[in-house]
């Protein structure tokens, strides 16, 4: 076999490959990624959140607002996806008194959605919580 023959095999295996790891990457982000409802019940009140992630160039970002506008369009931060826990933080204000906590999310991944928990650590709040995906 010629050399020129060999080193093109070698260029299309790699591209394969490379190609191979990309198009599982990507849709291995594609369950976590889009619009989300989140449920979530604290004390025995329920709150709701609505929740975008997207995703660019293999890694996640997203917002999360509050339903009735408490809060709007606030950052993600932190956020891991491994294909069964997703978890992620943000600061927004918090009920009562209105003040900007830091607020976490962790979640596991089911057939049906998320499920999982909305944390105020400050607060010592741990709700439990639902996402559906829109």
């Amino acid at each position: 076999m010629r050399v020129a023959e060999k080193s093109i095999k070698v260029i299309c295996l790699v591209f394969i490959f490379s190609f191979s790891l990309f198009a599982f990457q990507t849709n291995n982000l594609s369950r976590i990624t889009g619009d989300w409802e989140i449920e979530l019940e604290a004390e025995g009140e329920y709150f709701y959140l609505d929740m975008t992630v997207e995703e660019s160039e293999g890694k996640l970002s997203g917002i999360i607002s509050e339903s009735s506008g408490f809060f709007n369009d606030i950052e993600l931060e932190d956020i891991e996806f491994d294909e069964e826990n997703f978890s992620f933080t943000f600061e927004a204000p918090t009920p009562q008194d209105g003040m900007e906590r830091t607020v976490g999310g962790e979640f596991k991944m089911g057939e049906e959605g998320l499920e999982g928990f909305i944390n105020v650590p400050d607060l010592g709040i741990s709700a439990s919580a639902v996402a559906t995906k829109k």
